[in-house]
């Protein structure tokens, strides 16, 4: 009986492992970057601020089934939304948005049409095409190359709609920008009082010397009113 209730127990276990490796088949056809910019209903840059329940229990074959993200420019498409849930990890397939830090990503979505889902958008072809793209200093990883926001946004062509939801890193860009501006304020006018002082200063000197010659000629005239008396008293 024992080696029955064994031998079944293998046999359950080759089944679930051949049907889940079967189920998380890779693509046999991957969109490329137009043809996924084509399909994606919304493309974001965003990041990563929490995650749904985990199917994997934590026990690291998996991941979360969906995971929220805060949008901090939408470049195609359009949402009422800054934070929005991306389908993430199906069981143990990752067929969605597979984000695992909180740096901030460009992300291809599409939404998803069942409205029994927890969460609004998928990747496109459930992820049978491009997902994501760090981003860093605003600079964005592309095909091995790093590229402006604005040069991935001209890549879209006529189907860029940018527009800037977070207000974080504008903010950020004000107050660089009103430092650096107050900075070059005080250096200007910093030069200015040295360049005031310095005039104040000549002028200072000019009216030191014209003092110093008006008390030179005031003596000279006090000795020649008292020398002309002094000859006089002698000469008697």
């Amino acid at each position: 009986m024992k080696k029955i209730f064994f031998i079944t127990g293998i046999i359950l276990f080759v089944l679930i492992t051949t049907s889940i490796v079967y189920a998380c088949e890779p693509c046999t056809n991957t969109l490329n970057f137009e043809e996924t910019v084509n399909k994606s209903d919304l493309i974001i840059v965003g990041q990563r601020i929490g995650e749904g329940p985990r199917s994997d229990f934590g026990e690291g074959y998996g991941g979360p089934d969906w995971i929220k993200v805060r949008i901090i420019e939408i470049l195609k498409g359009s949402s009422q939304d800054t934070m929005i849930k991306v389908n993430s990890w199906d069981a143990m397939c990752s067929y969605g948005i597979i984000i695992n830090d909180n740096k901030n990503y460009v992300m291809l979505l599409q939404e998803r049409e069942s409205i029994e889902e927890e969460f609004q958008y998928d990747a496109v072809d459930f992820g049978c095409a491009q997902k994501t793209y760090s981003v860093e200093n605003n600079e964005i990883d592309f095909e091995g190359n790093k590229i402006s926001i604005d040069e991935f946004t001209n890549k879209l062509g006529s189907q860029a709609t940018r527009k800037i939801l977070d207000n974080k890193s504008q903010d950020q860009t004000s107050v660089i920008y009103y430092i650096i501006s107050a900075i070059v304020i005080l250096i200007i006018l910093f030069l200015i009082i040295i360049k005031i002082k310095k005039k104040w200063m000549r002028a200072s000197l000019r009216d030191g010397e014209k003092n110093n010659t008006w008390r030179s000629d005031k003596i000279d005239d006090g000795l020649q009113s008292i020398c002309p008396a002094t000859i006089c008293i002698c000469s008697l």
